[in-house]
């Protein structure tokens, strides 16, 4: 019986990447082809296995691919629902799937736990058994705290087995050591922030300090944005101290005319780029409205105390 066209398919194999053999050795170049006729009904293992043959590589290492499809020996140009003329099949070398890292956990795990630790920092009646090595790798405070960089500075930190820690909250502290062995704060919240950003600032920990910020930059309203101003502004907390300028801008009416945010600006400084960032947004505005919040400022400090 006579084998009918529509019971034949012809394609190609396309290399999609230079198909190598033993590591090095180029067998085929990226885009070339090789054209194969087979009928419908067969599966590709016999048309894989002529493929793999003609330039020695090993079937094993390819991957084969109708578009998106993945095709394997087992099926059938019929299954795949190839066109009798003309389909490409991608061949490319199979990628590895590596296992998940676990790299943060088994950090995580070395801080919960005192396994190697060579140094305990005790912040009041809490004890936090640490390595050196970790902490002077993460940390600027602490690198320079062990001695780490040539520095000839003789500290007591360098041989110390138990440090104590200046610092008024052990889970603040916690927290700080929580994000210098597995880069992250799983317990950061708006109301831990602040707190966690001054520690930040003071073991100069910059990307700790900017997640602080970003976690703070969600809470700023008319009622704390002169508190968060001037914490921004004493701690060098750059995108905070900008989110609150340009919000209190937004809603200069509300801020400007509340005593609380003319209360928080202790700092002359920056009243003064707070006045200069107001010219800017209001060019035309009087020298009385922009001067509005220096003179409340001083009539307040010029006030009698009771």
């Amino acid at each position: 019986m006579a084998t009918t066209v529509s019971e034949v398919v012809i394609f190609g194999f396309r290399a999609e990447e230079d198909l190598i053999h033993f590591g090095t050795l180029v067998r085929m170049e990226k885009g070339d082809k090789i054209w194969m006729k087979m009928f419908r009904t067969t599966p590709f293992r016999a048309a894989i296995a002529e493929f793999c043959k003609r330039n020695a590589i090993d079937e094993a290492s390819l991957a084969f691919f109708l578009g998106n499809r993945e095709i394997f020996p087992t099926d059938t140009p019929a299954k795949v629902n190839m066109k009798p003329t003309s389909e490409i099949i991608s061949v490319q070398h199979k990628k590895e799937t590596l296992q998940a890292s676990t790299f943060f956990q088994d950090f995580k795990s070395l801080y919960k736990s005192d396994r190697l630790s060579d140094v305990v920092l005790k912040v009041k009646d809490t004890s936090f058994p640490c390595h050196r090595v970790v902490l002077a790798a993460r940390c600027p405070k602490f690198a320079a705290m062990f001695g780490v960089g040539g520095s000839d500075v003789a500290l007591r930190e360098r041989t110390q087995d138990v440090i104590e820690v200046e610092c008024n909250s052990p889970p603040n502290f916690s927290m700080l050591l929580e994000y210098l062995y597995t880069d992250n704060v799983a317990a950061l919240t708006s109301e831990n922030a602040l707190d966690l950003l001054c520690l930040a600032d003071e073991y100069i920990v910059a990307r700790l300090k900017q997640m602080c910020e970003m976690r703070l930059i969600e809470i700023v309203d008319t009622e704390n944005v002169g508190t968060l101003l001037c914490h921004a502004n004493h701690y060098n907390a750059h995108t905070l101290k900008q989110h609150c300028i340009t919000f209190s801008l937004d809603n200069s009416q509300e801020v400007f005319n509340s005593e609380n945010f003319v209360a928080d600006l202790r700092s002359p400084e920056l009243l003064h780029e707070l006045l200069r960032a107001t010219s800017k947004r209001f060019p035309e505005a009087s020298q009385e409205q922009r001067g509005a919040a220096a003179g409340k400022k001083r009539k307040r400090d010029s006030a009698p105390s009771t």
